[in-house]
């Protein structure tokens, strides 16, 4: 994931731990993500858009 605030690339282990204490956090209670660096919290990528995002990188 991408934090659009700050710009910080992280990995799901990494997202994980910022969100850890939060009672939402539990099973898939929450569609936000979290950036570790800044704390910013924002609406997660959906799977969707992942695969859109990636046929179109394999036109190019």
């Amino acid at each position: 994931m991408k934090c659009p605030l700050c710009g910080c690339e992280c990995g799901e282990r990494e997202e994980a731990a910022a969100c850890k204490g939060c009672p939402l956090a539990l099973g898939d209670a929450c569609s936000l993500a979290r950036c570790p660096r800044c704390g910013y919290s924002f609406p997660r990528e959906s799977r969707l858009l992942k695969k859109l995002r990636g046929w179109k990188s394999g036109w190019k």
